[in-house]
């Protein structure tokens, strides 16, 4: 399954109402930062402003940042991340603020199904989870940000469309 990327090089910048995406997963040290990093980077290259995202663990450890196989997989496709990156718990005030919550694993949306409306990434990523990578080989990491990546790619182009066709940015999604 190849990825659609969004068209990247000078355009035009297209101005949306401000909305926030969140990520989440379950430490916030290996996937939702690099959903975060990913997301961010290509709504840029996608020339869409207003739109940031943001990414937070359901059960973090204070002390914990983002895992170094993280940061080499983000290297690998061009992102650079700082390596000392602390975890970020979710609260519910970003709750609050967010236009979108995408989680990892279907799991993660049932733990928040009477706090929120959260969505699985699944729905960008051809019905699959983005499966935890903590612990595993440097490979995992990769396939892990390829997955990202694909998703990313996808949710931004439905959000792209949306914006193009003066709807809201998350309307259909």
């Amino acid at each position: 399954m190849k990825a659609v990327k969004a068209r990247r090089g000078k355009r035009k910048m297209i101005k949306t109402r401000k909305s926030l995406v969140l990520f989440l997963c379950c430490g916030n040290t290996c996937r939702s930062p690099m959903a975060e990093m990913i997301f961010n980077q290509r709504i840029k290259e996608a020339g869409i402003r207003g739109i940031k995202a943001r990414s937070f663990g359901l059960q973090t450890f204070c002390d914990d940042v983002i895992s170094d196989k993280a940061v080499e997989a983000l290297g690998r496709i061009h992102i650079e991340a700082d390596p000392k990156r602390h975890a970020r718990q979710l609260t519910k005030a970003w709750i609050d603020k967010a236009s979108y919550i995408v989680c990892m694993t279907l799991a993660q949306v049932r733990m928040l199904f009477d706090i929120c409306e959260a969505h699985c990434i699944m729905q960008f990523n051809g019905g699959k989870e983005i499966e935890d990578p903590y612990g595993q080989p440097q490979e995992v990491y990769d396939r892990t940000a390829d997955e990202l990546e694909f998703a990313v790619d996808e949710m931004i182009a439905e959000i792209t469309d949306n914006v193009r066709r003066r709807m809201k940015p998350f309307d259909n999604m």
